[in-house]
C-alpha cells in the first residue's frame, strides 16, 4: 500500500508539472487560475498523505497516530475559506452550480461583508485547529 501512495503522488506531480507551465505561459497570466490549480493538486497530495497514515494505522493498531497530515489538511482548508472570503469582498466570486448561486443571492441581499466575515472567521478557526493538530495538542 505504501508503494501505491508513492505512485499516486508521482502521478499527481506528473500531471501538475505540465499544467503549471501551461498556466505560466498562457497569456494573459491569471494568478487566480494558477492558485486554484495548485490548490487542487496540493489537496490531492494531502489526501494521499492521509491515505498513507490511515493505512499504516490499520496495519498496526498499536502505532501512534501522527496528527501532521490532518493538521496540514485543516490549514489548507482554512486558507481556502479565507481566500473565498477575499473573493467575496473584492466581488470576484462568480460561482457555477446551484449552491453557489444561492450564495450569490445571499450576497446580493445582505452584501458581501457579512458572509465574507463568516467565512474568514471559519477559515481562521480551521487554521488554528490545524496548527494545534500539527503540533499534536
Amino acid at each position: 500500500m505504501h508503494m501505491l501512495c508513492i505512485l499516486l503522488q508521482l502521478l499527481i506531480l506528473t500531471f501538475f508539472i505540465p499544467i503549471f507551465f501551461v498556466f505560466l505561459l498562457h497569456r494573459p497570466f491569471e494568478p487566480q487560475a494558477l492558485a486554484a490549480a495548485s490548490g487542487l493538486f496540493l489537496f490531492l497530495l494531502l489526501l494521499t498523505l492521509l491515505l498513507r497514515e490511515h493505512t499504516e494505522n490499520r496495519l498496526n493498531p498499536l502505532r501512534e497516530n501522527s496528527p501532521r497530515p490532518l493538521g496540514a489538511l485543516l490549514v489548507f482548508l482554512g486558507c481556502g475559506l479565507e481566500w473565498l472570503s477575499w473573493l467575496m469582498v473584492t466581488e470576484q466570486y462568480h460561482p457555477d452550480g446551484r449552491r453557489g448561486q444561492m450564495l450569490v443571492i445571499v450576497i446580493k441581499l445582505i452584501g458581501p461583508w457579512l458572509p465574507a466575515a463568516v467565512f474568514f472567521v471559519l477559515g481562521m478557526q480551521l487554521v488554528w485547529f490545524g496548527f494545534r493538530a500539527w503540533h499534536g495538542r
